[in-house]
């Protein structure tokens, strides 16, 4: 096809403002929602903010942190994996300036925070059976 040029890739920045732009499209009435339901929107507010915010942050704002993403030592990428691998769908996950922490996407004013990778995950599995005994509780009492 002549003349015909395809559209550029969207950088992470452009991909990250139409993402959080789609979440504030949708229309919700909190008052109707159930507090997990609201408590898994928050959730999903925030993941967005985030991704938003490290797509636009210059890098100079962030040049003292330690990249989540990126830990310095092999044996430190190889915890957060597993711990990614484990617990990814129910836990925001992170290693900054040597300190492991973990936030529930259910309810990210809760943070988990550990010197090293096993301490978190036992903090984790704690948190998760405590907050899988509670929500049996309440779904089993009248």
């Amino acid at each position: 096809m002549s003349g015909s040029t395809l559209p550029e890739p969207m950088s992470a920045a452009q991909l990250a403002a139409v993402r959080a732009c789609a979440l504030l499209a949708e229309r919700y009435e909190p008052l109707t929602m159930t507090p997990g339901d609201l408590r898994t929107l928050l959730g999903r507010y925030q993941r967005r903010l985030h991704d938003l915010a490290e797509a636009v942050l210059p890098a100079a704002a962030t040049a003292g942190d330690t990249d989540p993403e990126r830990p310095s030592s092999p044996e430190n990428a190889s915890a957060l994996a597993h711990l990614h691998a484990t617990w990814q769908d129910s836990y925001y996950l992170m290693l900054a300036d040597g300190i492991w922490s973990a936030s529930p996407h259910a309810d990210r004013t809760v943070i988990l925070t550990a010197r090293r990778p096993w301490e978190l995950r036992t903090k984790i599995q704690d948190h998760y059976s405590e907050a899988m005994t509670r929500s049996r509780a309440e779904r089993s009492s009248p």
